[in-house]
């Protein structure tokens, strides 16, 4: 999984347990947040989802099927 975080610098995490979270305050005004997710390939769903000062504003899911499936989420 990889994100965009407080600084704007792009993190990458491999074998993350979940569920994972991440809660930061961004001084820009008007921040853009990005976050990828990939799902193994046993057909596990996998889900991102973006929320900003309590409101979902993006969302998306990946079931990995015989290779990984990508999610990303950006807001």
């Amino acid at each position: 999984m990889s994100y965009i975080d407080a600084t704007g610098t792009l993190q990458t995490l491999t074998n993350q347990q979940v569920p994972w979270s991440i809660s930061f305050t961004s001084k820009d005004s008007s921040p853009t947040a990005v976050l990828t997710v990939a799902a193994n390939p046993t057909g596990q769903k996998t889900t991102c989802t973006i929320t900003v000062n309590g409101t979902v504003k993006d969302t998306k899911s990946t079931t990995g099927s015989g290779e990984a499936g990508l999610a990303q989420c950006d807001a």
